[in-house]
Order: structure tokens, then sequence, then C-alpha cells
């Protein structure tokens, strides 16, 4: 009897065991306690590579043209001076997906005209200002040379193209000045991602460049046109001028969509 109640014990084991066997059922894997490491956070650059960051980027000094005077029939004297508009700038920045390098394009411009009006009980005077204008074109290719979390580190070979011009009302040619401007800029883009605000960043930045001025100055005398033109080269870094031109020169702000 013992013997017979054994068996049955040994063949309801042996079924129970092919039936797991049947329904697939996998044996037991221990984990060993092996972890894979968390993947690497993207930089700065690679999170940006493909958005466009549209923003301020600084201002630029512009040679502002000088009008003309004419006394009788001769012209006047002609005084020349280094006098600059500063320029504010706006533009786009666009960092590329297979390389360290990127593309910024910006523009800026000032436009100017008025009139001023004396009154008296018997007289009424009104004179007018001239119309100046001022318009600079920038491109550059920043190449990013280091790069962490909330930071890009780079360098950037860029051009500058300026124009201004200034004409009264009646006069047939406005005086015109050129500003050719061509530099290397080195600077650090801080991105706001510690706070929360990932696609925001604050560009600190210095300069080195070679600047070309050419102004020109068209004088009407009674028979006669004059023609003067001045050419000035100069070499500089952005610390120079006002304090105040020095902070917006050298900070640009952005965001990227």
């Amino acid at each position: 009897m013992r013997g017979l109640l054994a068996l049955c014990l040994v063949w309801s084991a042996s079924a129970a065991f092919a039936q797991d066997a049947d329904a697939g059922v996998a044996p037991e894997v221990i984990d060993a306690g092996i972890v894979s490491p968390p993947p690497a956070a993207l930089t700065a650059r690679q999170r940006r590579a493909g958005n466009l960051g549209v923003g301020f980027l600084g201002t630029v000094p512009v040679l502002r043209a000088m009008e003309s005077t004419t006394t009788g029939t001769s012209p006047g004297p002609i005084t020349i001076t280094d006098a600059r508009a500063t320029v504010p700038m706006i533009g786009v920045r666009w960092w590329s997906y297979g390389s360290l390098i990127g593309v910024e394009l910006g523009i800026g411009f000032m436009y100017s005209e008025g009139q001023h009006d004396s009154s008296s009980a018997s007289s009424m005077n009104v004179s007018q200002y001239p119309i100046t204008m001022e318009f600079v074109g920038h491109a550059a290719l920043p190449l990013s040379i280091v790069s962490t979390e909330n930071v890009i580190i780079f360098v950037s070979p860029e051009f500058r193209l300026g124009n201004s011009s200034r004409a009264a009302r009646a006069a047939a040619k406005p005086d015109v000045a050129w500003t050719i401007d061509a530099g290397l800029r080195a600077g650090i883009e801080i991105f706001f991602g510690f706070i929360g605000i990932d696609r925001l960043s604050l560009e600190i930045a210095a300069r080195i460049g070679v600047t070309h001025e050419i102004r020109t100055l068209t004088t009407q005398a009674a028979l006669d046109e004059i023609v003067d033109t001045t050419h000035l080269t100069r070499i500089s870094t952005s610390l120079m001028g006002n304090p105040w031109d020095i902070v917006t020169s050298a900070f640009a702000l952005r965001y990227y969509f």
C-alpha cells in the first residue's frame, strides 16, 4: 500500500513538470546585479543642432556720412569728423547636424528725418532736417571648440558691411560713407537649462578686426561739382569706445526655435 502511494506521488510530480515544459515556461533567471550605465547627456550644441536661434546680436559702429555745405558760388569749408552711428543688429544662428560649424546672419538699420518749426506773430519758418540712414549686414561662421551640457565655447570669423547716407531734401546727391569690417570673434554661449529655459542663451564675446572706412562728400558749386573722398583703415579689438558701447557690442541674446 505504501509503495503504491509513493508511485502515485512520483507520477503526479512528473506530470506537473511535463505540463510546465509544454506550456513554454522559461526557467527562472537570477539577476546577477549587472546594471547598464545611463546614456550620456547631450551637449548644448547637440541639443540645438538644426534649431534656429533668433535674437539681438549686439551693436556695430558705422561711419556716419556728413552733409556738405556751400557758401555763395564757391564750396564752403568741409569738416571731416570721425562721427559714427551705433547700429543695433538682430539676426539668426543655426548649428549644423554633422559638423561643429554654424551659420550666423544679421542685419540692422536706422532711419531719421524731421523738421523744425519757428513761429512768431508775423511769420512762420519751417526748416527740414536732412534725411539720414545707416545700414549694416553681418555674416559669420561660428566653430564650436568645446561644448558641455549648458555651454558652447566658439571662435567665429565674421564679415560686416555698413553704409550711411545723408542728404538735404533738395540735394541732388547724398553724402555717403562705407564701413567694411573683417574680424575674428571668440566667445561663450551660455544656455539657461539649469533654470529650466534650455532654449534661451546669453553670449559674451570679444573680437579683433580690421576696418576700412570710406567717406564721400559731394559739394555743388555754381558751375562745378566737387567730390571729396577720405579713407581710413583701423585695426582694433572690441574693447574700445564708451563703456556702454563695450557692453552692447560684447553681449548677444538668443532664443532657439
